[in-house]
C-alpha cells in the first residue's frame, strides 16, 4: 500500500508550487554545496522553559549540548549530576537500535514491563557484574552498583512524562539478540558473554517490518504514557556502523541500515500526527567530505554538527538568533560555523547584518562559502561594487561566486574584472548558462561584436543539446549579437533564436 497518493492534477500542482521540488545548479546559490541545507517542516516550536526528552545515538547527545546552551533543560543530563555517573561520558546511554528506544521506554513506563535484573544483569567475573543493556566499555563492578545504575537510568528515563517535546535520534538495524529473553541488546555483547554463555546471543539485521513495530511500540508508549501534547522530531544519525559483523563492505552494510531508518520514518509519519522529521541524515551524507567527517571517516566534524543543530532549533524555538552566540559559535565551528551564521544574518535586521559583516567579513578571504553568502547580502543591498570586491578575494572561485561576481563587474561597467574573474572557471564544455551568458556580455562590452561572436560560438558548442535555452541567453546579450546570429551561417540556429 503506498504511503500517499495524489491524483494527477495535484501532484503536478504541489510540484510547481514547491520551490524545493529541484536540486538546482552549481552554477547558482544552491542548497547542496559545500553544505548541504535541506528544507524541513517545523510544525510546532518550542517554548521558553520547555523540558526537552532526548534519546538515541551520538546525534541525540550533540543536540543536548546545544539545548542546555540555549537554555532548555534536558532531563536525561540531570543523570550525571549523580554520583555513579557523574565520572561517566554522556554517550554512556546512548541507544542505538530502535529496538533498543523501545526496550528502555518500556521499562521505564509500562507496569507490565518491569526491567528483568537477573536476567539482564549479568556476572562478567567473580563478584563483577554488568548490564547487558549499558555500554560494553563500562568496567564490571559489584551487582549492587549495576542495580543502582539501572535503577538510575530507570528514573532518568520516566521523566520523558513531563515533557512536550521528545527529540529521538536513530542509529542502525543491525543488531544482537539474546535468545535467552528474546531481547534485543543495544551494543555489540561483550566477549566475555559470549564466551561464558555460548549460544545465546546471535546477530540480527532488521527488516523494514521489525524496525516499524518497534518504532509503532515507541511512539505509541510516548502517545500512552507521555503529555497530551507531546510532539517527537525524528532524526537519523550520521554516524555510520563502526563495523559490520556482516560478509559484506560496512559501507554496503551501514547503507541498508540507514535506508531502512529512514523509510521507517516516513512511515510512521503517516501514521503519528505528532512526529516530524529533522533531516541531519541528508545534510551530513550530501555535504563536502572534507568539511563534513574527521580523519576517522566515522566522526561528524564539530562544525557541521553545529550548524545542523542550530539549523533545528533556530527552526523550532520561537526565540529569534541573538548575535551574541556568534562569536563562540564561529570560534569553535571555524569557517563552517562562519558561513552558517552569514546565512543566518540576511533574515534579521539590516542593523544586525551589517555588524556581523564588519565584525567577520574577513571570513570572505578564507571560506568561498562565506563569500557568496556575504557578496549576495552586498548584492541585495545594490551595492554591485562591494560585492565585485569580496568575490575577488574569495579563497576559491567557485561557480555561483563567478557568476555572482561577473555580473556584479558587468552592472558597475567593468567588463575587465567580469573577465578575469569568469576565465577562472569558464571552460569548454561547462554547461552553465548564467557564466557563458556573463562572459560573452563582458567580452561584446570590452572587445566588440566579433570577440562576442567568438565566444558565442564557445558557449555553443559547449551547450550542444540545449540550443534553444543557449540562444535564449545569447538573445538578451545584445541585439546586434542577435541579428548576427540570425545569419544564414548560423543554419538551424536560426529558427531556435527567432522562438526565443
Amino acid at each position: 500500500m503506498p504511503l500517499h497518493v495524489y491524483s494527477a492534477d495535484a501532484a503536478v500542482a504541489i510540484r510547481k508550487d514547491n520551490s524545493l521540488s529541484s536540486w538546482g545548479g552549481r552554477s547558482e546559490i544552491n542548497r547542496v554545496e559545500p553544505i548541504a541545507k535541506p528544507g524541513f517542516d517545523a510544525p510546532f516550536k518550542l517554548e521558553p522553559g520547555d523540558s526537552i526528552f532526548t534519546m538515541g545515538s551520538c546525534f541525540a547527545r550533540n543536540i543536548e549540548n546545544h539545548l542546555i546552551t540555549r537554555g532548555y533543560r534536558v532531563p536525561m543530563r540531570e543523570l550525571f549530576k549523580t554520583p555513579l555517573f557523574s565520572a561517566m561520558a554522556p554517550d554512556t546511554i546512548n541507544n542505538y537500535g530502535v529496538p533498543s528506544l523501545a526496550n528502555e521506554l518500556s521499562w521505564a513506563l509500562d507496569p507490565e514491563t518491569p526491567f528483568p535484573y537477573d536476567d539482564h544483569i549479568l556476572e562478567v567475573m567473580t563478584g563483577r557484574y554488568a548490564d547487558l543493556h549499558l555500554s560494553p566499555t563500562l568496567r564490571p563492578q559489584p551487582k549492587e552498583t549495576v542495580h543502582e545504575l539501572r535503577k538510575l537510568l530507570i528514573e532518568a528515563t520516566q521523566t520523558v512524562r513531563n515533557c512536550r517535546i521528545v527529540i529521538m535520534t536513530l542509529g542502525l538495524a543491525e543488531v544482537w539478540f539474546d535468545k535467552q529473553t528474546g531481547t534485543y541488546i543495544n551494543e555489540a555483547v561483550r566477549p566475555a558473554f559470549i564466551r561464558s554463555y555460548p549460544g545465546r546471543f546471535e546477530l540480527h539485521v532488521l527488516s523494514f517490518d521489525e524496525v516499524l513495530s518497534y518504532m509503532r511500540r515507541v511512539l505509541d508508549l510516548l502517545r500512552l504514557y507521555g503529555q497530551p501534547e507531546t510532539r517527537v522530531i525524528l532524526t537519523v544519525s550520521p554516524v555510520p556502523l563502526n563495523a559490520t559483523h556482516r560478509p559484506m563492505d560496512v559501507i554496503v552494510a551501514n547503507t541498508y541500515s540507514k535506508s531502512v531508518l529512514r523509510c521507517v520514518i516516513d512511515a510512521v509519519m503517516t501514521e503519528y500526527s505528532f512526529v516530524t522529521y529533522y533531516p541531519s541524515y541528508e545534510s551530513v551524507m550530501l555535504s563536502d567530505r572534507r568539511l563534513t567527517w574527521l580523519d576517522d571517516f566515522r566522526h561528524v566534524s564539530e562544525a557541521l554538527i553545529g550548524v545542523n543543530v542550530s539549523r533545528m532549533l533556530s527552526a523550532f524555538s520561537r526565540a529569534a538568533d541573538d548575535l551574541s552566540t556568534a562569536k563562540a559559535e564561529i570560534e569553535a565551528g571555524g569557517a563552517v560555523a562562519a558561513a552558517a551564521w552569514a546565512e543566518k544574518v540576511v533574515t534579521m535586521s539590516e542593523e544586525d547584518a551589517e555588524a556581523f559583516f564588519r565584525d567577520f567579513g574577513q571570513w570572505a578571504q578564507q571560506s568561498s562559502d562565506f563569500a557568496l553568502k556575504y557578496a549576495t547580502y552586498a548584492k541585495e543591498r545594490g551595492d554591485q561594487a562591494r560585492a565585485m570586491e569580496i568575490v575577488r578575494g574569495a579563497p576559491q572561485m567557485t561557480e555561483p561566486l563567478a557568476a555572482l561576481g561577473g555580473e556584479c563587474a558587468l552592472a558597475v561597467q567593468q567588463p575587465n574584472v567580469a573577465i578575469e574573474i569568469l576565465n577562472k572557471v569558464i571552460k569548454l564544455g561547462l554547461r552553465s548558462h548564467p557564466l557563458w551568458r556573463h562572459y560573452v556580455s563582458a567580452h561584446l562590452q570590452l572587445h566588440g561584436i566579433e570577440q562576442g561572436i567568438a565566444i558565442a560560438q564557445d558557449y555553443i558548442n559547449s551547450t550542444s543539446g540545449h540550443e534553444a535555452t543557449t540562444f535564449y541567453h545569447l538573445a538578451i546579450c545584445s541585439r546586434r549579437l542577435r541579428r548576427r546570429l540570425l545569419h544564414p551561417t548560423f543554419g538551424r540556429r536560426t529558427n531556435l533564436v527567432e522562438r526565443t
